[in-house]
């Protein structure tokens, strides 16, 4: 895993809050003794104005389009504050919308061309999406479930996709999110004992015997 120390530019913006009640703020959260953006927002926000200056500078292709996926409804709504503060439109799509709200945000995001971002929770995400009008995949916190992840993310990757997707993904260094990266390999690795190097069911026999020495492997 490389870690690339990111400069700053438009994305070195502040702002305070505390979680309020969203309908004071026409159904967004504002917040008090909140200082912000932190590091990985930041760093999503120099990856998404990136993202729109490659937009701005290939005017005869269709925009760039980002998807950017959380675990956490509180940290979309810190993300949204940081877009707002950028000027970055964006929709989004959690577990809370209704049906007919999650199909609104999902038709903005594919045909109004001056929405480049949709925010999507990663347990919404794993649910049957479409989301390939994205090829850009931000993944803000590594999952306990790598298969949870994976779902959503290859909501991006599905048949109708016709562009390279990149994802990114934000550990952070020297924390629990390195371990956690750890752990998602194990469980990984684990999933995979019952097949062969080729793809393969290995028998009873060889199973078992594969099944013990990569256990043996990954508890040294």
């Amino acid at each position: 895993m490389q870690y690339i120390a990111l400069k700053r530019a438009r994305a070195n913006v502040e702002h305070d809050g505390h979680i309020k009640a969203k309908a004071a703020n026409n159904g967004k959260r504002t917040f008090d003794r909140y200082n912000g953006p932190h590091t990985k927002t930041k760093a999503l926000l120099e990856d998404l104005l990136k993202s729109e200056a490659e937009t701005a500078a290939n005017p005869t292709l269709p925009p760039f389009k980002s998807v950017v996926f959380s675990s956490w409804t509180t940290h979309l709504d810190l993300i949204e504050m940081a877009l707002d503060s950028v000027g970055i439109t964006y929709s989004r799509l959690d577990g809370k919308m209704s049906r007919n709200a999650r199909t609104k945000a999902m038709d903005e995001f594919r045909d109004n061309p001056s929405i480049h971002v949709i925010l999507v929770s990663i347990m919404a995400g794993s649910l049957g999406l479409n989301l390939t009008s994205g090829n850009n995949v931000y993944v803000m916190e590594p999952q306990y479930n790598p298969a949870a992840e994976a779902q959503a993310v290859d909501r991006v990757h599905r048949l109708g996709q016709k562009r390279p997707v990149q994802t990114v993904r934000y550990i952070m260094r020297n924390s629990f999110e390195e371990k956690m990266i750890e752990l998602q390999d194990k469980k990984k690795k684990l999933a995979s004992l019952s097949m062969d190097g080729k793809g393969k069911a290995l028998d009873r026999g060889d199973a078992a015997r594969q099944k013990l020495m990569d256990l043996r492997s990954l508890f040294k």
